[in-house]
């Protein structure tokens, strides 16, 4: 991936490890309110990304890494083939919503975490 798109932070309690909310170029607006609202759009089809959870759960890699290196490259990966990876916020809220899905699938021992 390119350098200077995330940052990894400083996680503690499962928060997340990594942000791609790095470089504003506008630093007074406040970025996590915009991807806290896109990741409480109640409306799916107001997001400027669709996650296609089938295929999400097929390009999980166990050798990627854990859920937090999964997410980050998949919305990399998303964001690049639709050419928005200059879309900060998209990317960070792609992300969340991954790892948050990633993370249900694992409490549920459901594919790709049923069986190593």
């Amino acid at each position: 991936m390119e350098e200077h798109i995330y940052k990894e932070t400083e996680s503690a309690n499962g928060s997340p490890r990594y942000t791609f909310l790095v470089g504003s170029p506008n630093p007074s607006e406040n970025l996590n309110i915009k991807v806290n609202l896109m990741l409480n759009q109640v409306d799916p089809s107001m997001k400027p990304y669709t996650i296609d959870h089938d295929i999400v759960r097929k390009m999980y890699s166990h050798e990627i890494g854990d859920i937090d290196e999964n997410s980050l490259v998949l919305s990399y990966v998303y964001h690049n083939y639709h050419k928005k990876k200059d879309d900060m916020v998209s990317m960070e809220a792609y992300y969340l919503e991954l790892r948050e899905y990633f993370s249900d699938l694992k409490a549920k021992g459901k594919f790709p975490f049923d069986a190593k």
